[in-house]
């Protein structure tokens, strides 16, 4: 009944606005061109760096289509980071992202705005600028050294990704916009990190597009959750007045 109610609310006009649908649309688009120019062969990198994609563009909207499209884009990325040995990667979509994941989406769901299937976004306090970036550097200090055992690649790089990874995770369970932001970061380090191994094989070609796009869309998402965060706070004020 819940979700049935919320379905009913949803107006798909508002959800993606025509700019929005033509930007998607060649985000969709431009990784399938690459992904014939370069004659690449694994099309499961393909199917993942869409899927990624549009997971990424609903996420910026703070939208719970988001969190369900992201599940399944982070089993299709452990897998694609397990055959390359990227343990990093693999370790934490398998063992943090998914699991994370569900219950980012339990946490977003009982926390709609208004019924709809947009997430209540919260403000910053100082204390998770503190706690966030702690629990991160522990986590990312313990596992270094399984990667390190394990024989990861580029594994400054991959450590790097952890950390950035743990915030971002971190924020997002905080429902705080900054979360977009160091996603946005760990993009940059993703980019690197799998440019690295496009040059071993260029099939990893959709999979750099794909993270190329997701910096756009988490920069995007930034702002857009900070304009969605404002426009809640005054419907909660004008709610409170009547």
């Amino acid at each position: 009944m819940v979700v049935e109610r919320m379905l009913n609310k949803i107006n798909f006009k508002k959800i993606l606005s025509l700019k929005e649908v033509i930007f998607l649309s060649l985000e969709i688009i431009i990784p399938i061109i690459l992904y014939f120019i370069f004659n690449c062969q694994d099309y499961m990198n393909l199917i993942g760096a869409e899927i990624g994609i549009i997971s990424i563009f609903f996420l910026a909207k703070a939208s719970l289509f988001g969190i369900g499209l992201s599940l399944l884009f982070s089993t299709f990325y452990a897998i694609t980071s397990l055959n390359y040995t990227y343990y990093g990667e693999a370790i934490i979509y398998f063992a943090f992202m998914i699991p994370i994941g569900v219950a980012n989406g339990i946490i977003w769901f009982r926390n709609r705005f208004k019924g709809t299937t947009e997430v209540e976004i919260l403000s910053s306090k100082r204390i998770d600028f503190i706690l966030g970036p702690t629990i991160a550097a522990i986590l990312t200090f313990s596992l270094f050294w399984l990667l390190r055992y394990l024989g990861t690649e580029n594994i400054i790089t991959s450590t790097i990704s952890l950390f950035t990874s743990f915030l971002a995770l971190y924020f997002q369970l905080r429902r705080n916009r900054f979360t977009e932001l160091f996603y946005a970061a760990n993009d940059i380090v993703l980019i690197v990190l799998w440019t690295l191994a496009t040059i071993d094989d260029i099939s990893f070609i959709p999979i750099v597009t794909c993270f190329l796009f997701l910096l756009i869309n988490d920069l995007y998402g930034f702002f857009n959750w900070s304009k969605i965060q404002k426009r809640q706070e005054i419907i909660k004020e004008t709610t409170s007045e009547n």
